[in-house]
């Protein structure tokens, strides 16, 4: 690099075992597209050299030096833990709180290495969660009164008389906190704590379906049959959810001697989907190995009990068409 940049206006940032991360002094009227272009000091080595290497997939590097990407600013951490952002932020520091920083600061800083201090209220890592350090207060832990739990995110659980704080663990995808010889999961504990509960309702859904999502907005309290209704997956097959349907949709609410509620088919689509009082969920079609005959798995409602129907397209069909054909008779 030496041979074609002038290194006195390039300013090592951070490096990790495969890549770096350099602050280029290139052309102040151009933007970070301006790559290394504005710091060549041998032209003809240069042009040279740089289509003279290439990587194990054909792609060439301009004298070895592969760009992932480029940008005003370079928020290093650590190694393997940086971010490279188009506009120039202070990671970590909310400006309203620290008004000494502003755009002076920075050219200060970069003129004559001024050195500004700031408060930084916002920032803290721990395994793979971020917290906001001295916000937010703990209060008593329902679950044990050992424990203390913070009442923001991700809501910290920390004993008491030495102020240990307790990590969750991942089983099954359910994040469990151990604590005084029981298990407990770590979404329950939250919602014991900050959600309302006046049905006595016996278990904690995640709303979005994301169970490393603890924010009390995506948390609530819910009964066993409506918990079901939001499953991300059963059976090894992932389900996939959608916000709305289209206006040819048509309501699936018999089959036979069964009834039904929120069933739907969109004939735009194609595709049979349930409503699950958020979102509409689209439905599995099988294949039945002895007949090849194709169905959906339907709950039916009777007497206040679900059960499950079978349903084959074939079937589903007639009774479109009879409805269809009822439709027009009637008009």
């Amino acid at each position: 690099m030496q041979k074609a940049y002038d290194m006195n206006r390039m300013h090592f940032v951070q490096g990790d075992t495969d890549s770096l991360t350099w602050a280029i002094s290139g052309n102040p009227n151009r933007g970070p597209d301006q790559l290394f272009e504005e710091v060549i000091k041998d032209q003809g080595f240069y042009d040279r050299y740089k289509d003279c290497v290439y990587t194990d997939n054909g792609q060439k590097q301009i004298l070895h030096i592969g760009v992932e990407k480029q940008g005003y600013n370079c928020i290093a951490l650590s190694p393997k833990n940086y971010i490279i952002n188009d506009e120039i932020v202070l990671k970590g520091v909310i400006l309203d709180q620290n008004p000494q920083i502003n755009e002076q600061t920075f050219v200060d800083c970069i003129n004559n290495g001024k050195v500004t201090t700031a408060v930084n209220t916002t920032l803290a890592q721990r395994r793979e969660m971020t917290t906001e350090a001295n916000e937010g207060q703990f209060v008593p832990l329902v679950a044990d009164t050992d424990f203390e739990i913070n009442d923001t995110y991700p809501h910290q659980i920390r004993r008491i008389d030495n102020q240990e704080i307790k990590e969750p663990y991942i089983n099954n995808d359910n994040y469990i906190i151990y604590i005084n010889g029981k298990h407990y999961r770590l979404h329950r504990l939250i919602a014991q704590n900050f959600i309302p509960n006046p049905d006595n309702l016996n278990e904690v859904d995640h709303v979005n379906r994301d169970r490393s999502d603890f924010h009390i907005q995506n948390l609530r309290w819910i009964s066993h049959s409506d918990n079901s209704k939001n499953k991300s997956s059963s059976k090894n097959i992932d389900y996939i959810y959608v916000d709305s349907i289209s206006d040819e949709a048509i309501v699936i609410n018999e089959y036979g001697k069964h009834r039904f509620e929120f069933y739907y088919y969109d004939p735009e689509t194609d595709e049979f989907l349930y409503y699950n009082g958020r979102q509409y969920r689209q439905l599995h079609v099988n294949e039945d190995k002895r007949t090849g005959s194709l169905f959906v798995s339907i709950d039916a409602k009777r007497n206040s009990q679900y059960t499950k129907v079978m349903c084959t397209i074939n079937g589903i069909n007639t009774c479109f068409n009879q409805l269809i054909e009822a439709t027009i008779s009637a008009t």
